[in-house]
């Protein structure tokens, strides 16, 4: 899918943070998660407990990224918004105020299984783990921990109008405490066609016994394999899977999330199954022995994961008596070799545990659905009500205020680490405790960390990071914010990605972080930061988009946060009351004799004599000499100014005449010749300020299509790189305030994205564009720090997870144009400014472009911009069959074996895991058989899964689901494992596919309704915010399909599915000895085999194809046809 990312993305601006540092600007930042979230290969999303889900377990970005941390990606986007109460442009907004905290999103290599890390005890650093390190001491600070905190005994409905919301929110909220102590807050909206629950548990791994590190997460995990009355092991995910639902859960410091969506007609029942994780779970002992190997395949999927051991790592600075000290994750060491060493039994653990904390009293629950208020509140009641409660003190009341997180000499002592990655970065942290429950509820309400982080992390004009950056050409970026707060304190960091130049002079970085807080200090807060703050605030909310209902759901880690049910919805994103004296008592507390400082780089290896315990992270410890911190001179350098960009003209200019329940009509053709296409529709549906613009340049397909070289995407990446430097400080205030741009080079065409509130839009659009279309790279200074930056980001490809790499090396096989992003970092070197330039020119010479503009926008205003745009680009013509174009090629039928195979050894050396990634393409351009490819995806997911993860134990990456690229379907099957080999792995995947329709045969016609009418459900799913429908059309557009009733055409042709249809595409497609079975496998062997050789070299006896050269493998095969474009009439002026 063409999709426009996000606005000023990551991608286009990023040059790029430091990855291992981003665990850190998390909210649930010590995350343990019951299964994993990544984006397929191809481009697709898909639904299912513990794999590749649309929301859920974790987060795999793309392979061509490198590592962020893994964490739900649903809950991040969700704390976003909420502090934002916006969508997710606006949430950027408010992320660049706050300088990213908590935004951007984790990271990829969060999925591979099954190994246990070796005994590293002898190399641990002793001095962090000696008794005498434990820092003990009386109550320092009373946070009012013990009061307040027992159940009511009876039903406490809120007054109606209680629950504070937007202006924008036409949802209907009722919030009550149950009679055992569980808060509830409840949603009503008629118009949703999918319901959601999410219940958190305020109990985290901060809680675990210090003799079973990773109980808590045990726990999380062992809650979905069954109860008294549903015994059946995940009974909850079967009966969602034919609802197109999912489930998921994760367990942070402090709280464990569980939570589900579904479409709407199985909400009652499915919340039956919900509740009873919470009243009777029954751990049986078989569940509990096999499950202790899915947690130890979680955990050692990170181990090869900087930003999980990088934040292990600095647990080993904490005082070892508080609970941050704490390993959360759990392995297979902590959860049964240790425990039966000393005699104990995990089970009954499990059950100490659980009875302890899982008391209704620390519960808090979520739901919405389309229901009215009253029977969602009966069904709450009724399910929900048996809940135990036991009335249980908050698990911090033993910690919090009483010991001290960090001993006062941990900021003595800095911390070389050795990165798996390449990165070279700096982190300063402070621990900023909360001094009483008066102090922790200002700072929360009023948030002066937004101040201060606003003010550290500017990028504009005159900024720290442009003198250190631009001037001295230290650093690459730089991002401040509180990156954790747990009931304690908070952690508020400064982070920064060196240049080769900044590390050499790290110390020099240091002293000009400590000397811009000098001058701010000196200067003192300026007052309109503050009032940014408050009035951005209260824009974004003003202006809220509409939740959907999973993400929604996510409110319940800010009812933990905020206990007052009027600040539910709006407590994380209002900064209300902020006061000067907050934000200078931050200030002050960012000092050098309290700040700690770990550095990163590949350098200390040689040094690096000290192992973590868990990860073996290498590192050594110096003496910090802060006299080397000194004050110096900042030439040029300023506080932030007043904020040019702020919105203040919020009038509607349309009528809202269109009904959210029905289907968004589709954009107006109002220009079409040689060069341009303009696509225009005017907001008459939402009613928001907002506006977005979306342009695609096509180019020769020679240049950027089928044509496209490992040196153009090197090119691409250096331009990309040199434009994001350039538009820095113009753009910078424009993000803040709510606008964004991102500048892509994609394989059809240059793509440029524009959005946020639309009175400035036009202005800031242009400025960008011409800004775009004039840049020339300078500066052969300027091309080292960018080929250093980008050829780090490319190299990052050699530690993803085995399954990333299979998916990339199928894909070699399947597309035009096809490399690898270590055969782009092979042409960087080689490219001279001179080369760029000539590149850069040529790039707007020619082209043809088609722009969509929709949002609060008149006609007359859209038609202006375009006419302002064609004179910026003023390109000759691109003849279409000539235009840029990225092409899917269809395989070969292999109607035996494995089909077309490709073996490959895994690129990580150190990685145990294999991995098989198998696709089965179906080219048939008859819809109703691609249609039944979705619904035999829909079928098989759950079952493949449970076959292969629950009770074969592979490991804990265990996936199918279904893909879409020009209009063909790929059912896909992935499984990473370092219980067996790739040979082995493959073996398991093909004997379930071809079992599998003895399952088909079994299924009732009316189960097979169930799962066809849950796809028709969805995709009947109607548009209730701008930008999700502007990216349903510009997919149309961007694609040249203008198909804009796709889904029309979609569902009529899954009316027409049928068992009978059903089981005719798999035994032609996918099972063995099928006349249209074009599969693809791809084994990928770990370097850890002792005969990884003799695997890769095994000729295959079962009449699979091997395929030894991809490149001579695709000049063999046809491309996919195209479908026939849907071309769109142009309309007459309406002036």
């Amino acid at each position: 899918m063409e999709a426009p990312g996000l606005m000023r993305s990551v991608h286009a601006m990023r040059s790029l943070l430091p990855l291992w540092h981003l665990l850190l600007v998390l909210l649930f930042s010590n995350n343990a998660s019951h299964g994993f979230q990544t984006a397929n290969h191809l481009g697709s999303a898909v639904s299912g407990r513990g794999r590749l889900l649309a929301c859920g377990r974790a987060v795999c970005a793309s392979p061509r990224l490198r590592a962020r941390r893994a964490v739900p990606l649903a809950m991040v986007e969700d704390k976003g918004r909420r502090e934002t109460g916006g969508d997710a442009q606006v949430s950027l907004a408010v992320k660049l105020l706050m300088s990213r905290r908590g935004f951007i999103s984790a990271s990829a290599a969060a999925a591979a299984s099954g190994v246990v890390l070796k005994d590293l005890s002898s190399l641990v650093a002793p001095a962090a783990h000696a008794e005498d390190a434990v820092v003990r001491e009386e109550v320092m600070y009373d946070l009012g921990l013990d009061k307040d905190y027992k159940a009511p005994g009876r039903i406490m409905v809120d007054p109606e109008g209680t629950v504070e919301t937007s202006p924008a929110d036409k949802r209907s909220y009722r919030s009550l405490v149950l009679a055992n102590g569980l808060r509830v807050l409840i949603a009503s909206d008629p118009k949703v066609e999918t319901s959601a629950a999410a219940l958190n548990v305020h109990v985290g791994h901060f809680s675990d016994p210090d003799y079973v590190p990773g109980l808590a997460h045990f726990c999380e995990h062992m809650l979905f394999l069954g109860n008294k009355k549903f015994p059946q092991e995940g009974e909850l995910e079967n009966f969602l899977s034919s609802y197109s639902g999912s489930s998921n859960a994760y367990t942070s410091d402090e709280d464990t999330c569980y939570f589900f969506n579904l479409n709407s007609a199985g909400f009652r029942p499915a919340l039956e199954r919900f509740s009873q994780f919470f009243v009777s779970p029954l751990f049986t002992a078989t569940a509990v022995s096999r499950e202790i190997n899915a947690v130890d395949s979680e955990n050692s999927k990170n181990l090869q994961t900087d930003s999980w051991r990088f934040n292990q790592l600095e647990k080993v600075r904490a005082n070892p008596a508080h609970p941050v000290a704490k390993f959360g994750t759990g392995n297979k060491e902590t959860l049964e070799v240790n425990l039966k060493k000393s005699g104990r039994d995990v089970r009954e653990e499990l059950l100490k545990f659980y009875d302890k904390y899982y008391s209704a009293n620390m519960m808090s629950l979520a739901v919405i659905g389309r229901e009215d208020l009253n029977t969602l509140q009966s069904w709450v009641e009724e399910l929900f009500s048996p809940i135990p409660n036991k009335d249980v003190k908050p698990p911090e009341e033993s910690w919090a205020g009483k010991i001290l997180p960090y001993s006062r000499e941990a900021s003595n002592v800095v911390y070389n680490v050795v990165p798996i990655q390449d990165e070279r970065s700096l982190l300063l942290t402070w621990q900023i405790p909360y001094k009483s429950k008066e102090d922790k509820e200002r700072r929360m309400k009023s948030k002066p960390d937004r101040v201060i982080g606003s003010i550290l992390g500017y990028e504009g004009k005159n900024s720290l990071l442009s003198y250190l950056k631009t001037e001295k050409g230290l650093v690459s970026s730089i991002f401040a914010g509180v990156a954790d707060s747990v009931a304690d304190f908070q952690s508020f960091v400064v982070s920064v990605e060196l240049t080769i130049e900044g590390f050499k002079r790290r110390d020099e970085v240091v002293a000009s972080i400590f000397s811009y807080l000098d001058l701010v200090r000196r200067e003192g807060i300026p007052s309109y930061v503050l009032r940014e703050v408050e009035d951005l605030s209260q824009v974004f909310w003003r202006f809220k988009e509409t939740e959907e209902p999973d993400r929604f759901v996510g409110v319940v880690s800010s009812m933990q946060a905020f206990k007052d049910p009027r600040l539910y919805l709006s407590g994380p994103a209002l900064a209300r009351d902020l006061q000067l004296d907050l934000a200078q008592e931050l200030l002050s507390a960012l000092t050098p004799q309290s700040a700690m400082l770990t550095y990163a780089s590949k350098e200390f290896a040689k040094d690096a004599k000290m192992r973590e315990r868990w990860y073996g992270t290498s590192y050594y410890t110096e003496e910090a000499d802060k006299s080397r911190w000194g004050r110096l001179p900042l030439a040029g350098v300023s506080v932030p100014q007043p904020n040019p960009f702020i919105p203040s003209n919020f009038d509607i200019k349309g009528s809202i005449v269109e009904d959210l329940a029905k289907p968004a009509i589709p954009p107006s053709l109002l220009v079409d010749d040689s060069t341009w296409r303009l696509f225009f529709k005017q907001d008459r549906r939402y009613g928001k300020p907002k506006a977005v613009a979306y342009v695609l340049i096509s180019q020769f397909d020679s240049l950027l299509g089928t044509g496209t070289t490992p040196r153009t995407s090197a090119l691409t990446k250096l331009l990309t790189a040199s434009l994001a430097d350039a538009l820095t400080e113009f753009s910078y205030d424009a993000a803040v305030a709510g606008l964004q741009y991102s500048c892509d080079f994609t394989q059809r065409g240059v793509r440029l994205n524009f959005g946020g509130y639309n009175d400035k839009l036009a202005d800031f659009l242009l400025s960008v564009a011409e800004r775009i279309k004039t840049h020339v790279p300078e500066g052969e200074d300027k091309l080292a720090r960018y080929k250093d930056l980008i050829s780090r980001d490319l190299r990052a490809f050699t530690t993803q997870q085995p399954y990333q790499h299979a998916a990339e090396f199928s894909r070699l096989c399947l597309e035009l144009p096809a490399y690898l992003p270590t055969d782009v970092e092979r042409e960087l070197d080689g490219i001279s400014l001179k080369e760029l330039k000539e590149w850069t020119k040529r790039l707007w010479e020619q082209g043809y472009s088609q722009l969509l503009i929709q949002g609060n926008v008149r006609e007359e205003e859209a038609r202006a911009v375009a006419g302002r745009m064609r004179e910026i680009f003023s390109f000759k013509e691109v003849p279409e069959e000539q235009r840029s174009l990225p092409r899917l090629l269809e395989l070969p039928i292999v109607r035996e074996g494995r089909g077309n195979l490709l073996r490959r050894k895994e690129l990580n050396p150190d990685n145990p895991n294999s991995a098989v990634v198998v696709q089965f393409q179906n080219v048939n351009p008859d819809l109703k058989e691609q249609m039944a490819m979705e619904v035999l995806a829909s079928i098989v997911q759950q079952p493949f899964y449970s076959e292969l993860r629950t009770n074969q134990q592979l490991g804990y990456i265990v996936y199918a689901g279904i893909a879409k690229r020009d209009g063909s379907r790929f059912l896909i099957f992935t499984t990473q494992s370092s219980v067996v080999d790739a040979n082995e792995i493959a073996s398991r995947i093909f004997s379930f596919v071809d079992s599998f329709d003895k399952q088909l045969e079994q299924l009732g016609e009316d189960q097979v309704s169930k799962f066809v009418t849950s796809l028709i459900e969805r995709k009947q799913e109607t548009d209730k915010k701008l930008a999700d429908e502007v990216l349903g059309h510009w997919d149309e557009i961007a694609t040249s399909q203008y198909n804009f009733d796709r889904y029309k055409e979609e569902v009529e042709a899954l009316r027409l599915v049928d068992k009978r249809l059903l089981q005719q595409v798999w035994a032609s497609v996918v099972k063995t000895g099928g006349e249209q079975r074009r599969a693809i496998t791809c084994e990928v062997y770990s370097q850890q085999l002792p005969n990884t050789q003799q695997l890769l070299a095994k000729e295959p006896k079962d009449g699979s194809r091997l395929i030894l050269d991809p490149e001579a493998f695709r000049k063999q095969l046809n491309k996919v046809a195209r479908r026939p474009a849907k071309e769109p009439q142009l309309r007459a002026s309406s002036a």
